[in-house]
């Protein structure tokens, strides 16, 4: 195995009809205070002038793009992840249309490097300020109580790709096997990643998320838009078991990884269907959560009908 650069990070970013919001992007993460940085983008395919415009990129130092055809954002992730270099221990992930604080990644490395230093695979993430499409604040979005755990990770995802940072020994997990079946690539990491090793969550907000229509998946503006667009994917025939089939997913791939806790944890989540006594029992004493009173009691619901 290559030596490692310790302090460098590569970020690694998927573009796609980008032209718009690319610049500001890109300019900010070359004007990080961490200035041992590297960059590692793929086009995914793109229609518009987003791959004139990283073509004008590769000539920068520690640039590197890869043109690919259009295969969605969660593939393309998963390919770049295959494709970093191999003597890098800081890997972070780059939405294009955000546009990154100076200390992102100052700020994530500080708090990686016990860990990395420790042998422990960790996993930085962050508040994001939600801002329009001319960059102006509406709100801070994240503020994550409680804290990441792995009893969270299985029914929720509060780990914005954006905002992720991972060491190298994370990425060694994340790269085992990719999944059959997932929602979003970032929650996969989340998952993978509170399995096996420690999530760090950071209040303090590191990037300036963009909303607009384009966006894969956005921060909705008020909770009763947010809890509008869950109720519709779970309301979704395809999605409606998305959370227990990636669940297994896990259990196949890094089962065997897993302290006994979190397998047993992991184990009585997808077998819990087993018939409807069973699945009210598991809805009264599951150790799984997510972030309010009222999404716990509508994830039990949810158990009980057989809708995750």
């Amino acid at each position: 195995m290559a030596r490692t650069n310790v302090d460098v990070v590569q970020v690694v970013l998927s573009a796609y009809n980008g032209e718009l919001y690319l610049p500001a992007l890109l300019e900010s993460v070359l004007e990080q205070d961490h200035r041992s940085c590297r960059l590692l983008v793929r086009d995914d395919g793109s229609t518009d002038r987003t791959r004139e415009l990283l073509s004008r990129c590769e000539s920068l130092p520690g640039v590197r793009v890869i043109y690919g055809e259009h295969v969605g954002v969660v593939r393309s992730f998963f390919a770049l992840l295959r494709e970093v270099d191999p003597d890098v221990e800081f890997f972070a992930l780059c939405d294009q249309d955000d546009v990154w604080k100076e200390d992102k990644l100052s700020r994530a490395v500080a708090e990686l490097t016990p860990f990395t230093a420790a042998g422990t695979p960790a996993l930085y993430c962050s508040d994001q300020v939600l801002v329009d499409e001319e960059l102006r604040p509406l709100r801070v979005y994240g503020k994550v109580r409680p804290r990441p755990s792995f009893e969270n990770a299985l029914v929720q995802n509060i780990a914005p790709g954006c905002t992720m940072v991972f060491n190298r020994l994370a990425h060694q997990h994340i790269v085992k096997a990719f999944p059959r079946v997932v929602r979003m690539h970032d929650w996969w990491i989340y998952q993978v990643i509170a399995g096996v090793g420690e999530v760090v969550y950071d209040d303090h907000p590191t990037l300036l998320y963009r909303q607009q229509p384009a966006n894969v998946v956005g921060g909705a503006a008020t909770p009763f838009t947010r809890w509008s667009r869950r109720l519709r994917r779970f309301l979704r025939t395809r999605n409606r078991h998305i959370i227990t089939q990636q669940a297994r997913e896990l259990l196949r791939i890094h089962g065997a990884s897993l302290e006994p806790r979190k397998r047993a944890m992991l184990e009585r989540f997808v077998s819990r269907k087993r018939s409807f006594g069973a699945r009210i029992h598991y809805a009264l004493t599951t150790e799984l959560r997510r972030q309010t009173l009222l999404e716990n009691l509508v994830l039990r619901l949810l158990i009980l009908m057989d809708w995750v």
